[in-house]
């Protein structure tokens, strides 16, 4: 998906738990990257047929500049959900850099993905990926045939997690979702198809692998021979988490709770994840045809 974006917006508001914090306003800066296919206007150079980034600024400006929050994470999280609300977006990916919160730092923050509702509900494919054998070479890699093969993808952010059953380097995950007109067992044998390409070696599970894609979701569908909904994603932090920021309100078709219920409530202490470095998920990004900042 194309991506239109606004970088280093910068807004005074009232922000932070300090009563010296509710007495002052501080800046905080935006980078949002919003998906909006640009096909159109391009084709057209009509100017009412792409997104009006001037009007999303002064939109988000004058909500920021009138809220009082406590939390960047509220902050946040509300801003991306008004420009969903009220734009024609498919996803936002917001970060949210709080100038000066930390002695030593030029900020801190946040940094959130969230579709649109109606992207994380029936018809969406959602792929498990995952790699502990040169990670930043075959991610990136998979991805790239993963777009070729399904057309635009949208990826969680990526995760590094020790590796579950056996000993080995520790794994990073992320999990990509998409639409295709391809029926699950086309799309699972495709899948399978792109782990060849990447140079995964069959056999031994409980082994270090170039690359891993574990077919999770199909929309609501449930299937037992294609093993839909896959059960890594109430086993596994490295796929809950993940599939919980690329759609937190969709529902387990079989347990029935929210992803991002279910992540509240999942007991990660044996499995802790970090989030992988920047210039990994930056290249994700790329590969995945989100352009990096």
């Amino acid at each position: 998906m194309d991506t239109i974006y606004i970088e280093d917006l910068r807004i005074d508001t009232v922000i932070g738990l300090y009563d010296w914090e509710r007495r002052i306003r501080q800046t905080v800066r935006f980078d949002l990257d919003m998906a909006f296919d640009i096909t159109a206007a391009a084709a057209t150079d009509d100017v009412d047929r792409t997104l009006n980034y001037k009007a999303v600024a002064k939109r988000v400006i004058a909500f920021v500049e009138a809220a009082e929050f406590e939390l960047v994470e509220t902050l946040a999280e509300r801003v991306a959900g008004l420009i969903l609300d009220e734009y024609p977006v498919r996803q936002v990916r917001l970060r949210l850099n709080k100038a000066f919160a930390l002695r030593g730092a030029r900020g801190v923050g946040v940094e959130i993905i969230r579709p649109r509702a109606d992207q994380t509900v029936a018809g969406r494919t959602f792929v498990g990926v995952g790699s502990n054998i040169e990670p930043a070479h075959y991610i990136p890699q998979a991805l790239q045939l993963m777009r070729a093969r399904f057309g635009p993808l949208t990826v969680s952010p990526a995760y590094t997690c020790p590796a579950v059953g056996f000993d080995g380097p520790a794994f990073v995950n992320l999990v990509v979702a998409f639409d295709t007109g391809s029926d699950a067992a086309a799309t699972a044998a495709a899948l399978r198809e792109i782990e060849d390409a990447c140079g995964r070696t069959r056999g031994d599970r409980s082994r270090s692998r170039t690359m891993d894609l574990d077919l999770l979701l199909v929309g609501d569908r449930v299937d037992e021979a294609l093993r839909l909904p896959r059960d890594d994603i109430l086993r596994y932090a490295f796929t809950l988490k993940p599939l919980a920021d690329l759609a937190p309100a969709a529902r387990h078709p079989v347990d029935g709770r929210r992803y991002d219920e279910l992540w509240r409530d999942f007991d990660d202490r044996e499995q802790p994840l970090t989030t992988a470095d920047a210039s990994l998920n930056d290249a994700i990004a790329r590969a995945a045809g989100t352009p990096a900042r």
